[in-house]
């Protein structure tokens, strides 16, 4: 492709001052050609961006000719993940701002090729020897890390007398307690009513109380309480169409003392 004009043009943008420690306006020259590619490259090049950020094959260039491929297909496989988790949460009217950054998402992926799904233990936000990062990168996703990937101490198990399958959530996760605050339309829970996600019941080894009994009437119920683990929230089998069905607060409050 051959540029028919060659010209400058300015740029301005919001650069991070750490001699003022204040956001600036920096304008800057940059080619024509260069930001023309910059606004309309294509989702191919996106990928090949995002892939090349962090990517973790740079030291196989003088291993074995395959192993390059295999780390390629790895690297793409992580970003059509962080492109599709992305869409799905920003489609879902979560805010961007609340999502997981790139280099984030790659980080809890990591650990959990690392230590696996037994024994994975969650990385500290606030931990100091944390790689800074970049300014303008979203913190931490408003969604629980098990509604993005499994939770680290569940396992599949079959139950050899009635022949069914089950989710046995690990006693050490604690399971959250139902609020007002969470469960209103824009709150920590409103995914609950996502039927994308995996809100099947699982059953924990520790004797729970129904999270929806004791947000509406303060009443403690022991009785057939399951864990849905995307949720993180123990519900009884009565209330657990209700809590994933029903978003509105006030509905759901009518439909307990209706139904329950």
């Amino acid at each position: 492709m051959v540029a028919t004009d060659i010209r400058w043009v300015e740029v301005e943008k919001t650069v991070y001052n750490v001699d003022t420690g204040r956001s600036e306006k920096l304008r800057f020259l940059r080619m024509n050609n260069i930001n023309t590619y910059n606004h309309t490259m294509g989702d191919v090049d996106r990928a090949d961006q995002l892939r090349g950020v962090y990517r973790f094959d740079t030291w196989v260039r003088n291993r074995k000719w395959w192993w390059s491929i295999v780390f390629w297909a790895l690297g793409t496989m992580v970003v059509n993940a962080y492109i599709i988790y992305l869409r799905v949460n920003l489609a879902n009217g979560i805010p961007f701002k609340d999502l997981l950054s790139h280099h984030d998402f790659q980080e809890r992926i990591a650990h959990v090729w690392i230590a696996g799904l037994d024994d994975r233990k969650e990385p500290s936000l606030n931990s100091s020897n944390k790689r800074k990062r970049k300014r303008g990168s979203p913190a931490s996703s408003s969604m629980p890390s098990s509604a993005l990937f499994p939770s680290p101490c569940s396992t599949l198990t079959v139950d050899s007398k009635s022949m069914s399958t089950s989710l046995v959530s690990s006693p050490d996760v604690r399971a959250r307690r139902v609020t007002d605050q969470l469960m209103s339309a824009t709150g920590g829970l409103s995914f609950r009513v996502d039927n994308h996600l995996d809100h099947l019941p699982g059953v924990s080894k520790i004797r729970s109380y129904c999270a929806l009994h004791n947000w509406v009437d303060k009443t403690k119920t022991q009785n057939h309480v399951m864990h849905c683990r995307t949720c993180n929230v123990n519900l009884c089998i009565k209330c657990y169409r209700l809590f994933h069905e029903i978003l509105n607060p006030e509905s759901l409050r009518k439909a307990f003392k209706r139904n329950v």
